[in-house]
């Protein structure tokens, strides 16, 4: 059984590989997936020989329905995403017709699809009307991470806290981690230290997951502040500097989700590391959760004005 919190990190562990992989890293990312999900329904496709995979990159056969994976990281240049898409539509009809009820596009692109793959999808699907076509994004792929037992989750992405471990945060998992992030930053700014506002959540645009491993996080804020207060003095300061300092530079960079630079800060603080265990992945994600209740990661919304 896999508790919320663990699954929330799990397919937090996912999207950042979803958002990272392109090409053939993709399509082995989503073949992996679907053959944890479907087991020997799922059949991955290998190219062989002069044939290719004949236009189909993985067959489901429980719904005869055949994949075409597609991940370029950007639709550029349009003209030749469009030629990709068609050409596999029209090769798996060629090929693949007499076992086919649906082919389905998957691709990479996080912020939804351009106006024009949509309308081209719209288009195939009057090309034969006993074939539907559709399309999978992250959406859909996270939902099949979702339905994956603990075993298959742990070996696809590794060991992950639970709810119950985190509340377990323990002084000496502080002690762990915390000193890697000194280096030789210093506070140039006075901290800002009103209370979070309950809508941040919200103002920033997290994901459903970030804001659950959050949630989870500030349940035991209290005790990364006490072990701030017993710790060196002004240590705490630097640490929230290198945060603030890492979150400024992983906004001004284009095309980064929320939840990309959370993870890009969960691996600032050394909680993505092969080797780091879940004692310190506690530790890691009790502290990100400390830093966005003190406001030096992500942004403070605008405050309310009264008529």
């Amino acid at each position: 059984m896999v508790d919320e919190m663990s699954l929330a990190v799990f397919c937090l562990k996912f999207e950042n590989q979803y958002l990272r992989a392109d090409g053939d890293r993709f399509q082995e990312l989503f073949a992996t997936v679907m053959e944890r999900a479907h087991r020997d329904d799922f059949v991955r496709v290998q190219p062989w020989g002069k044939k290719g995979d004949m236009k189909c990159d993985g067959f489901l056969n429980s719904e005869r329905k055949v994949f075409a994976c597609y991940g370029p990281k950007e639709f550029s240049p349009m003209a030749r995403a469009l030629k990709k898409i068609g050409d596999d539509h029209h090769g798996a009809l060629k090929n693949w017709k007499k076992y086919l009820s649906a082919w389905t596009f998957v691709h990479n692109e996080h912020r939804g699809l351009p106006p024009e793959i949509l309308q081209l999808l719209l288009d195939l699907q009057t090309a034969d009307d006993e074939v539907d076509v559709g399309h999978w994004g992250l959406p859909e792929l996270t939902e099949k991470v979702r339905t994956l037992s603990l075993p298959d989750l742990v070996e696809l992405f590794g060991a992950v806290p639970t709810a119950r471990q985190l509340r377990g945060l323990r002084q000496e998992d502080l002690q762990a981690v915390l000193p890697s992030l000194l280096g030789a930053l210093t506070v140039t700014e006075p901290q800002d230290l009103r209370p979070v506002p309950p809508e941040k959540l919200d103002y920033n645009r997290l994901s459903e997951h970030s804001r659950l491993l959050l949630l989870s996080g500030m349940q035991v804020s209290d005790r990364v502040q006490a072990f701030f207060e017993r710790w060196e003095p002004g240590v705490g300061d630097k640490i929230a500097a290198a945060f603030n300092q890492r979150y400024l530079l992983l906004r001004s960079k284009n095309g980064l989700s929320p939840d990309e630079i959370l993870w890009e800060l969960h691996e600032f603080a050394g909680g993505a590391s092969g080797t780091a265990s879940v004692r310190e992945q506690v530790a890691v994600f009790a502290l990100l959760a400390y830093m966005f209740e003190a406001c030096e990661i992500f942004d403070r919304p605008p405050a309310k004005t009264t008529p």
